[in-house]
């Protein structure tokens, strides 16, 4: 007798960046390997998003963005939506060691700085879904 196998679920990873291009590079580099993705090109947008769509796995988030920074955004999707059980990883072309130490004391797990070769990022995703979201 065959047993039926069940489909593993796809990580889910929230990118949240007005970057556009950045966003649709992102995308289908993390699609390509096999990851389920969801976009927002702001801090308010990524809330509504996770309220519609679900608690992600991983949120790869831009530091500056119109509107509210990465900070903000970190803190919002935490108090309101998902804890501080789900990795963030600030992606940024913001190279100042002060504003990465600040970020990861507000609770990134990580930060790549901008630009990254794709191996980078996918890396860095398998490490922070590996290492589980405790």
């Amino acid at each position: 007798m065959t047993e039926a196998r069940t489909p593993e679920r796809k990580s889910k990873i929230l990118i949240v960046d007005d970057d556009k291009d950045f966003l649709e590079v992102a995308r289908l580099t993390l699609e390509n390997a096999g990851y389920e993705v969801l976009t927002a090109q702001s801090g308010m947008n990524s809330l509504e998003i996770v309220r519609t769509s679900g608690r992600p796995d991983l949120v790869l988030m831009d530091f500056w963005m119109p509107g509210m920074d990465g900070i903000r955004a970190l803190k919002l999707l935490e108090d309101f939506v998902l804890g501080n059980k789900v990795p963030v990883v600030f992606c940024s072309a913001v190279a100042d060691r002060k504003i990465i130490t600040h970020a990861l004391m507000s609770g990134a797990r990580d930060y790549l700085i901008k630009p990254f070769p794709p191996e980078d990022l996918l890396e860095t995703v398998a490490t922070h879904l590996g290492s589980g979201s405790s």
